[in-house]
């Protein structure tokens, strides 16, 4: 038997200015004498920089690193700013995920940090299954792993983010996202346990897992 993972497509975005949307910020909330004091252009140029790269061609273990990375730098933000992420003024515009060519992908735009968050958090559940799926021929366990992390980014997102105006985004799609992953890592498992040195020890988990 060999198993197949279905393919998921990452959703794709538009750039933007972090550097810009941050200065004006502390401009407007320490005025021009003092806003200096609160901004890091280093650190500023490397959000901008994980952006960019969490959104390029990068290798698919690569790309899911830049992402997690930047992910992290959206929680920390979000925990400064709370509810008031819109007096960034900054437009996120992100694009639900494309399967065909022969529809355009349908855009959504908000200046709400929480469509940042759960675009890249969708993001992340993704690339895990892609890496998934790379590893599938050499570790099970890998594979299984990664499906894993997949299942519960899909869980948070369809149990936090209840309003977001992308279909890709919706509860009911992304609990199903849920539910396939953590299949198809059951899946692997049983197989793992079929292809192993005795499976006849593992019969009675294998008889329940395959039901």
């Amino acid at each position: 038997m060999k198993t197949y993972l279905l393919e998921l497509k990452v959703k794709d975005t538009e750039s933007i200015d972090w550097k810009k949307g941050l200065s004006s910020y502390l401009r407007r909330s320490y005025g021009s004498g003092q806003w200096s004091q609160f901004y890091d252009e280093n650190l500023t140029d490397e959000f901008d920089r994980l952006r960019h790269n969490a959104n390029g061609e990068l290798a698919c273990e690569a790309l899911l690193e830049q992402n997690l990375l930047y992910y992290a730098y959206l929680e920390h933000l979000h925990l400064r700013l709370g509810n008031n992420s819109a007096q960034l003024k900054l437009e996120f515009t992100w694009y639900d995920a494309e399967y065909g060519s022969y529809n355009k992908a349908q855009k959504y735009s908000q200046r709400t940090l929480a469509l940042e968050k759960s675009c890249t958090l969708y993001n992340i559940g993704v690339l895990y299954t892609q890496v998934a799926k790379e590893k599938l021929s050499d570790d099970y366990k890998k594979s299984i792993g990664c499906l894993s992390k997949a299942t519960a980014c899909f869980e948070y997102l369809s149990e936090n983010f209840l309003n977001s105006p992308s279909t890709d985004l919706l509860s009911s799609n992304t609990k199903f996202l849920q539910n396939m992953c953590f299949s198809e890592g059951q899946e692997l498992f049983l197989q793992k346990l079929i292809n192993g040195a005795t499976p006849s020890k593992q019969a009675s988990l294998i008889s329940k897992l395959a039901y």
